[in-house]
């Protein structure tokens, strides 16, 4: 499920790389779809080829009823991937893009798919007492249509849309500790790693520091709509078993390339609050989540 994204591509069951199958554990769970046992698929006589952060995804194009959440979706098209350069280690077996339409091959789902919601909006929660998963276990809720009361605060916080084609808010200013900047970019990132004492690990292309320190570093704090939301430093500093008592800090340069956008806000800020995305009147709103 990919806020940044809007098609829909699914690997084929005809692909037999190691990223279609999937390595290690990861094998024994990669969904891979037979798109020649559906009485319904029908091809577009189409490719499509996307380009991630991390990698590219490429195939050919194929129409079908797509169901998520108990909506049906009827005469989706969608990608059937036959060459992958990444995930390969990971169990995802394609993504589901949440965004505004492109101009792409592969047709956005979401118009279609909030005509059949209670509400035109879903929610997401990550938990914030899970920090580093292990395969199969449950770590977070979407809820479409309707609000996550058990793991969300009541309280929502409103937010309009900086722009008309991305799930994108207006940051007006930045701090931690008693550095405070109303910008961003590489300065930002130079200050939380002086301020938290983090250390680049080439191998790993990662800035760490011991993971004593997880629980005694200050808040990031954004100033979003003039609200400021606060991320905990054991919600940034984290531990992905790298053993010798480090973990890795969860904040990083975008580096340019496809990233647009002079920021990201990824998974410390969805464990620490619930995100929800109003697709009729595009904007968002955004409350404490609720460790479960």
């Amino acid at each position: 499920m990919d806020s940044g994204s809007s098609s829909i591509w699914v690997v084929s069951g005809g692909c037999n790389s190691p990223a279609c199958l999937g390595s290690g554990s990861a094998r024994k769970n990669k969904k891979r779809f037979n798109w020649w046992l559906s009485s319904t698929f029908k091809l577009a006589m189409e490719s499509f080829k996307f380009y991630y952060g991390t990698g590219e995804v490429s195939g050919f194009v194929g129409i079908d009823n797509v169901n998520i959440g108990g909506v049906t979706i009827a005469g989706q098209k969608f990608g059937i991937a036959t060459e992958i350069s990444h995930w390969g280690s990971t169990p995802v077996g394609g993504i589901f893009g949440m965004g505004f339409p492109k101009s792409y091959a592969v047709a956005s789902p979401m118009q279609n798919f909030v005509r059949g919601l209670p509400s035109p909006y879903w929610i997401m929660w990550i938990n914030p007492a899970v920090i580093n998963p292990t395969l199969g276990q449950s770590t977070g809720l979407i809820s479409f249509g309707q609000l996550d009361e058990k793991h969300c605060r009541p309280t929502w916080r409103w937010v309009p849309l900086s722009s008309d084609s991305d799930w994108q808010v207006a940051l007006s200013s930045f701090q931690i500790g008693s550095y405070y900047v109303d910008t961003t970019g590489q300065a930002v990132l130079n200050e939380v790693v002086r301020v938290t004492g983090a250390s680049w690990n080439g191998n790993i292309g990662l800035y760490m520091l011991p993971c004593s320190t997880r629980h005694r570093k200050p808040e990031l704090k954004f100033a979003i709509h003039g609200i400021i939301y606060g991320i905990a430093s054991n919600q940034y500093i984290v531990n992905l078993n790298h053993g010798n008592n480090r973990c890795v800090l969860g904040f990083m340069s975008t580096g340019g390339g496809r990233f647009n956008h002079g920021y990201i806000l990824g998974a410390p800020w969805f464990r620490s609050f619930c995100n929800l995305f109003n697709y009729r009147d595009r904007n968002m709103a955004f409350s404490s989540s609720i460790a479960a």
